[in-house]
């Protein structure tokens, strides 16, 4: 993974994807999608750690405000569900989000 930076922004590039956490708008080969707010901050996070493993009370910290309250588990799942639809990563989540 490549970290793309100009002198307002950051951006990830790896495999085919150029990220852009700012915006939240995630590139394959021209094509633009731009994703939820919570999987975009998911998607950072990990890019961020690239090779550590991410503990669910991090993606938690990081995904919802201590006073937002919600279904962990169930937005957890959406969360990388929409995520795995973005990269066109499958169920097994293998190429970019595996499960641990």
């Amino acid at each position: 993974m490549d970290h793309i930076q100009t002198s307002k922004e950051q951006r990830y590039a790896f495999g085919s994807f150029v990220f852009d956490p700012t915006s939240g708008e995630l590139r394959e080969d021209g094509k633009a999608t731009q994703l939820r707010p919570q999987v975009a901050k998911l998607l950072e996070l990990l890019l961020h750690n690239p090779d550590n493993i991410v503990s669910r009370e991090e993606i938690r910290n990081t995904l919802w405000d201590e006073k937002v309250v919600v279904e962990f588990a169930e937005g957890l799942r959406a969360c990388i569900r929409q995520l795995r639809g973005a990269l066109t990563d499958g169920v097994s989540g293998v190429r970019y989000v595996q499960p641990i």
